[in-house]
């Protein structure tokens, strides 16, 4: 039997219509983080690495100007990393 490698995932949006916006997507695992993150503002100079000053673990932590574009490169990096291995999401809430 194949071992599967746990992947936490957690979505965060500006509420619960239908205009509102994803803004952040997060990925957890033991050896590392990769988070998406779309606040339609610019970010805070050297986020990443007080993010990564704070944390054991290491965080990627990608910046987008849009949600499409947050929402095209999470399509990248689900088809290129998940579809690849042998992963189980964990999310809280996840069945809505």
């Amino acid at each position: 039997m194949t071992e599967l490698t746990t992947i936490a995932f957690d979505i965060e949006t500006t509420g619960f219509q239908a205009d509102d916006e994803l803004t952040v997507v997060g990925f957890d695992s033991a050896v590392s983080s990769r988070v998406f993150l779309h606040t339609g503002t610019a970010p805070q100079a050297g986020l990443a690495d007080r993010l990564n000053d704070a944390l054991q673990t290491p965080v990627q932590l990608s910046l987008y100007d849009s949600e499409q574009e947050l929402l095209n490169e999470l399509a990248t990096f689900v088809t290129s990393t998940l579809t690849q291995g042998d992963a189980k999401l964990v999310a809280y809430n996840s069945e809505r």
